[in-house]
């Protein structure tokens, strides 16, 4: 089978996305290795469990990590009219400007902001979080992402998770060697922080890393990203403290002015409910009185006709 063929093949599966993606014009091999490369930016289910090795997930995984990937369609148009600024006028250029006036228009139709609420043990942090901003970062190498969660601590360890294969997984390292860190002289690859890290293929000079973790606690001011992952700023913990519930509400009603786009800001809430009056609850009635609508996304969304229960709460 051809290359040409093998594109045909995927077109039928990943439709006109597949074309938008940018690795078409900073990636000019045209080969299985461009193939593989391809698929892991358009399709967030085979990234997670054939390269980054969550072999646990199940076919009804692909559902969710097809919806999760729905907003790459932002990142596409991001990334594709920041090329637009450098790319020579030629064939090349035009093809790029068609296909960023494609990746805008899919966008004015897809959401910004969605909510993602499932029990533990669903795989909501590893799909949802840390395998969803490895892609993110594949797309975007110039990607801001602020990665919260309710305490340092647990940030810091999904900030490690998501460092993980490019530091240590020979497949992920063999795909993307320009995004990931060499051995230094005496073997060690040291990358970034536990609070932070910088992809070296960067190309754009920014006070903020890649991805950057933090708390509730955590002082953000003065920093600006595009996308932010809210994981868990609600647990089994701080659920039964009312200063801990007011202190991740203030922090959403403020968090807006983080995004480099304060008024388009793009980001996932992700967490299980554990108190009748936390966070999640508060953004619910929060855009029930607005003309923005947060998008709630339940395992039960992705199940046609089952009903289920998340901590008391009945969710179709």
């Amino acid at each position: 089978m051809t290359f040409n063929d093998k594109i045909k093949k995927l077109r039928k599966i990943y439709g006109e996305r597949l074309d938008i993606c940018p690795i078409w014009f900073f990636d000019k091999r045209r080969d299985d290795y461009f193939i593989d490369r391809l698929v892991c930016m358009l399709d967030l289910y085979h990234l997670a469990k054939h390269i980054l090795g969550h072999k646990d997930l199940i076919p009804l995984h692909k559902r969710v990590a097809d919806d999760v990937a729905d907003i790459n369609v932002h990142i596409f148009a991001k990334v594709l009219k920041d090329m637009l600024e450098y790319a020579p006028i030629g064939k090349a250029r035009n093809q790029m400007q068609f296909a960023y006036a494609r990746a805008k228009d899919i966008s004015t139709r897809t959401e910004r902001e969605r909510m993602y609420l499932m029990f533990r043990g669903g795989f909501k942090t590893t799909l949802i979080t840390e395998a969803h901003i490895v892609q993110l970062i594949l797309i975007d190498p110039n990607i801001r992402i602020l990665l919260m969660s309710g305490g340092l601590t647990q940030a810091r360890k999904m900030l490690k998770s998501v460092k993980a294969p490019f530091m240590f997984s020979p497949h992920f390292r063999y795909l993307f060697p320009e995004y990931c860190p060499q051995p230094n002289k005496q073997g060690t690859i040291e990358f970034g922080t536990q609070d932070s890290f910088t992809v070296p293929n960067r190309y754009k000079h920014f006070r903020e890393g890649t991805v950057d973790a933090a708390g509730l606690e955590t002082r953000k001011t003065g920093n600006h990203w595009d996308y932010a992952k809210k994981d868990d700023l609600i647990n089994e913990t701080n659920c039964t403290s009312d200063e801990m519930l007011l202190k991740a509400k203030e922090f959403e009603q403020h968090s807006h002015q983080l995004f480099d786009n304060p008024s388009k800001p793009l980001q996932d809430y992700i967490g299980t409910i554990y108190h009748s009056d936390d966070i999640y609850g508060f953004i619910q009635r929060r855009h029930a009185n607005s003309k923005g609508v947060v998008p709630i996304n339940t395992i039960g969304s992705y199940v046609k006709g089952t009903k289920w229960h998340i901590k008391g709460k009945k969710v179709a």
